[in-house]
């Protein structure tokens, strides 16, 4: 007589091991999947982060300068015939107008929010409403994956304030 090694047939096959593996490869990269856009959410709310609180310093040293001196479009005589309505950039790695801009509003515009770097141009546009009330808008531009400069359509953040002459 003829006995059989295995009498138990409670063990796992390959087949049923193939199976297993398979959906456990399917769970994981929905979670990977899932990881890389929180990933990827983090870092776009870091950079718009820093592009509020670039804002928000523009507009303060705006605040803070004369009011008759907001025309930092590179003239340096402020009682000279300015327009109603103008406008300027400030960027740490542009143009040599746009540098001055940045330094003698004491802006750096190239920033850094936890491991990314990125660079912001900044356009204000200062609207004059009447003698004691000036309109400024603040209009921080950066590029981020495929949003970029050059293709026109990078990510922005506008901040309109307005200024009364004390």
């Amino acid at each position: 007589m003829r006995q059989t090694a295995l009498q138990n047939n409670k063990g796992v096959t390959l087949v049923e091991v193939m199976i297993s593996l398979v959906i456990l490869l399917v769970v994981f990269m929905g979670l990977i999947q899932a990881s890389l856009l929180s990933i990827e959410n983090t870092a776009t709310t870091g950079l718009r982060d820093e592009a509020v609180r670039l804002a928000a310093e523009t507009v303060t040293a705006l605040k803070s300068a004369a009011f008759t001196d907001l025309n930092n479009d590179g003239n340096p005589d402020p009682t000279a015939n300015v327009p109603a309505k103008f406008s300027f950039t400030i960027s740490s790695t542009g143009s040599a107008v746009e540098k001055a801009n940045a330094s003698q509003l004491n802006i750096n515009t190239v920033r850094s929010s936890g491991n990314l770097v990125s660079r912001y141009v900044i356009e204000v546009t200062v609207e004059k409403m009447d003698d004691n009330n000036k309109q400024v808008t603040v209009l921080v531009k950066w590029d981020w994956k495929e949003r970029t400069f050059s293709n026109g359509n990078p990510y922005s953040h506008r901040v309109v304030a307005l200024l009364r002459n004390a």
